[in-house]
């Protein structure tokens, strides 16, 4: 099979437009959500597929839900437009090499994949603007541990950006502890954010979430700093029904993006904690048997939402489950219910969930790199050079995909 090429920036407009349209002719297939619906709209559409999917034992779903290449290649034999889809929405890789070492000293309390990934994300940055000249600033920055190594390395002072008063003073005192030159400054980005912006400026923002590293890119669409380093995160983390595109291609597209359509892009667990998967699993077996007895005791044939619940209610017994979301949601149950039966059927409704997501899998990466060419195209109609890659493998963290935009000259 013949590989494409990584998208260039001479291609993010025809890329947005290709992608956009295989999205839309396969739309039925990712924007149903199993988890409400078995089997999905378009299981009698895709009888092989649904047979195959339904088939799968517990240990061939794990392989195909850990391996995204196999599993492309898997469902591809049902659904040939897969691999185009895949080739077309493929990036370059950053040069991250280089040796960090000598900083290792400051990663004292930070995760060893967190730590990873700030160094391949300031070793992308190094390798594409190097040396840095201008002040960087920080966007939603926490401790600003990215802004300490980045002060080190090239002794640019830093200005960390962070809305929670506690975490700057930590930050600050970290900054002290490193002779860093790093000033925190208590803010929200979305209202006060833009004034601390100037076209001197090299902004950087590592896993902003949703609204917030949205509201930067159009920040820097007015303030226009001279370099831009996003690795954006948390796509559905927004205020909006509907996704608004940022570029002129987007907003002449059809193809439009619920804020449930944009959690696809974070259907990820490689990072995941095993408890955390066990207790995840757990609750929508319980959400889903839940399910399956209101619509019996309520004579209702339609899903009904289940708000999210402290742990503590996974230490009872299902029934217990039950009766607190019954009273939450203000449903009477019956007397005679076999609860039992009913954790059964959230079990095996879990299962065919689970399998025929596996669908929704595949459309994972095509949405989040169509988005992110939303915001390259976005870059580009404000003078800028844009770079579009990956900065660390999908292992260290799924959302690796960073925007490196550097201002040109008018």
């Amino acid at each position: 099979m013949t590989i494409a090429a990584p998208i260039t920036a001479s291609e993010y407009a025809s890329r947005f437009v290709e992608i956009s349209d295989h999205l839309l002719d396969c739309q039925v297939l990712w924007s149903t959500k199993p988890f409400e619906d078995i089997p999905p709209p378009w299981a009698n559409t895709f009888p092989e597929l649904s047979r195959w999917l339904t088939n799968l034992d517990d240990q061939q779903y794990s392989h195909y839900a850990a391996n995204i290449d196999e599993l492309n290649h898997a469902l591809s034999a049902f659904i040939p437009a897969i691999t185009d889809l895949q080739k077309i929405s493929r990036l370059h890789s950053f040069d991250t090499a280089g040796d960090n070492a000598q900083y290792r000293h400051i990663n004292t309390g930070i995760a060893d994949r967190k730590w990873q990934q700030i160094c391949e994300f300031s070793a992308a940055l190094d390798q594409t603007i190097n040396p840095i000249e201008t002040p960087i600033i920080e966007w939603c920055a926490g401790k600003s541990h990215l802004g300490r190594l980045l002060n080190l390395k090239t002794t640019q002072p830093v200005t960390a950006l962070e809305i929670d008063p506690a975490i700057c003073q930590s930050g600050q005192q970290l900054a002290q502890r490193d002779h860093a030159n790093i000033n925190h400054i208590n803010c929200n980005v979305i209202t006060t954010g833009a004034d601390q912006i100037n076209s001197h400026h090299t902004v950087v923002a590592l896993h902003a979430c949703g609204d917030l590293h949205t509201h930067l890119l159009n920040v820097a669409g007015c303030t226009r700093p001279k370099t831009l380093a996003i690795a954006p995160c948390c796509y559905q983390l927004t205020k909006h029904e509907q996704k608004p595109w940022l570029s002129n291609i987007g907003m002449q597209s059809t193809l439009q993006l619920s804020r449930d359509d944009l959690k696809i892009a974070l259907m990820d667990t490689v990072v995941a904690r095993k408890r955390n998967i066990n207790i995840r699993n757990k609750f929508n077996e319980w959400r889903l048997g839940f399910d399956e007895l209101q619509r019996i005791n309520s004579d209702n044939n339609n899903y009904l939402p289940v708000p999210a619940l402290p742990e503590k209610l996974l230490k009872g017994s299902f029934k217990e489950f039950c009766q607190q979301v019954a009273k939450i949601k203000k449903i009477t149950l019956k007397e005679s219910i076999d609860y039992h039966h009913f954790e059964q059927l959230g079990v095996e409704r879990y299962k065919k969930t689970q399998r025929y997501s596996l669908v929704r899998y595949i459309f994972r990466r095509p949405l989040e790199v169509l988005l992110n060419l939303d915001y390259c195209l976005f870059l580009q109609q404000h003078n800028y050079s844009v770079q579009l890659g990956e900065f660390s493998d999908y292992q260290t963290t799924p959302r690796n995909i960073m925007l490196l935009a550097t201002q040109l000259k008018e």
